[in-house]
């Protein structure tokens, strides 16, 4: 199972704010907040941990990626190669 999906969501917030990466980890997605605040873009994680009833024993997580709307292309490009980078 791919440890990470691209999940596009054009629907904005209450601030603004559209997920521009789902991860199933947090690290990758720390690194990617990292990489987009290093080019001048504020991103945000959302957590949220999903239990199904298939999986009792292991508990998904889901972490999103946010950023305002008006960086989601620039932001989508930069987390685009570093995904590329790290190998996802």
């Amino acid at each position: 199972m791919d440890s990470n999906k691209h999940d596009i969501n054009l629907e904005t917030n209450d601030m603004g704010l559209v997920t521009i990466h789902t991860y199933n980890e947090k690290n990758p997605a720390m690194l990617a907040q990292m990489r987009l605040e290093a080019e001048g873009i504020n991103a945000y994680i959302h957590s949220s941990e999903m239990n199904s009833v298939a999986n009792l024993l292991n508990s998904l997580e889901e972490v999103r990626l946010q950023v305002q709307y008006e960086n989601k292309e620039l932001a989508e490009d930069i987390i685009s190669n570093f995904n590329t980078e790290i190998g996802i």
